[in-house]
């Protein structure tokens, strides 16, 4: 499967024969994305196309060229005998801040390279410190855009890690933790040990953070955020009891919402387990899957690349099934691990005033996002609808 358009970092880095490393060095490049063309069509025009299965219309794509410029420094921190994770951010210091007194308490700076990516941030002079109190690789990312796009800011900064000659990185969410000093080295040394079997990327099971984990959640919020992300009443998320349970527990795929007229995508990606206790036999087992959670992602470069990297056209949602997808497709294999490890995400969690930034404050739900939302939606129904459904893999 291939994707509309190719990383355009990537496509950068390839062109330079020799990179000098000085104190930083300044990229800028011009992106072509695929938005839906939601000016000439509305929710149930796009769904009426999908559910035409002889003579579907064409989708409503509309071609946008955006520019990206990459700033990276730090480059006195570079040590390749660890491995970059990718931790894009947007002002939220007080939440970076505890991930990374979270990394250090737990040695993950012993094996990894904290990767810090500025999207854009109004408190540029804040992450830059933090980014030289922990010895991260320090990449502001600028664009034009009422929304974020994930894909290309991770993109960008996995074109640089290849171009220097890393070997893996790890797509890591700021709101992503450890509990205990083993799971991280495990992972990366089973990942470095299964590519002789072609397993080119690594998962592990994620949980919930229990009450108390973090003092920048408010647990209140919690839960009716929650509520809200899933369309259900408070009460319905405060009976699954979802503190310290699994928020990540495998790839499954269920069909109601196409079913429902709430998406064009016939078998919907969802996380297997979720709010199901962490230590349940069927949550416990290392297997191989479809497709892992961005929020912790450890993948090959080299294959990261030849798989065309994150869709630039997917800016926030479906990018990390998409990416996986196309891996399984190549083929390459998926191993989820969760027997005796795992690891914590924040997901959906509110988090207090104290831990405020921009997204907190109403970011995702303009009507900019759900329209960048629908057309993900729509984006990944023409890339995989026949190949998920109709036994491509």
């Amino acid at each position: 499967m291939t994707i509309p358009f190719t990383c355009s970092f990537f496509k950068h880095f390839d062109k330079l024969d020799n990179l000098e490393l000085n104190n930083y060095l300044k990229v800028n490049v011009i992106q072509p994305e695929l938005f839906l063309d939601t000016d000439h069509t509305n929710h149930k025009q796009i769904l009426a196309i999908f559910n035409n299965q002889v003579n579907r219309p064409r989708v409503p794509f509309k071609q946008k060229n955006v520019e990206y410029t990459a700033l990276y420094t730090n480059f006195n921190n570079i040590d390749f005998n660890k491995t970059p994770a990718l931790i894009p951010a947007r002002d939220s210091i007080e939440l970076l801040e505890f991930t990374f007194s979270n990394m250090l308490k737990y040695k993950v700076f012993d094996h990894i390279l904290p990767v810090l990516i500025d999207d854009r941030s109004i408190r540029q002079e804040e992450m830059e410190k933090l980014a030289d109190k922990y010895n991260a690789l320090y990449i502001r990312m600028d664009y034009e855009s009422p929304t974020f796009n994930f894909s290309v800011i991770n993109n960008a900064a996995a074109a640089f890690c290849h171009k220097i000659g890393f070997n893996d990185i790890i797509l890591w969410n700021s709101d992503l933790w450890v509990d205990n000093k083993k799971t991280i080295p495990y992972l990366l040394e089973r990942h470095k040990k299964n590519k002789e079997n072609d397993v080119y990327a690594t998962g592990v099971k994620l949980l919930y953070p229990t009450k108390g984990f973090c003092d920048l959640i408010d647990d209140d919020k919690f839960i009716t955020s929650l509520a809200k992300d899933f369309g259900v009443d408070h009460k319905r998320i405060e009976q699954l009891a979802p503190h310290g349970s699994v928020q990540f527990g495998g790839s499954s795929y269920t069909m109601i919402p196409y079913f429902n007229g709430g998406t064009p995508i016939i078998a919907s990606p969802i996380h297997f387990g979720r709010f199901s206790q962490s230590g349940l036999p069927e949550l416990s087992i290392d297997k191989q899957v479809d497709f892992m959670t961005g929020a912790f992602i450890l993948c090959d470069l080299e294959i990261f690349k030849k798989v065309g990297a994150l869709n630039p056209s997917l800016n926030s949602q479906f990018q990390d099934v998409d990416f996986c997808l196309r891996l399984s497709h190549a083929p390459y294999k998926i191993m989820f691990y969760a027997k005796g490890v795992h690891m914590l995400h924040a997901e959906s969690m509110s988090l207090s005033s104290k831990g405020s930034s921009r997204e907190e404050k109403g970011m995702k739900s303009t009507e900019e996002f759900n329209r960048d939302l629908f057309s993900n939606q729509t984006m990944y129904a023409a890339l995989w609808n026949d190949l998920t459904v109709l036994g491509g893999r």
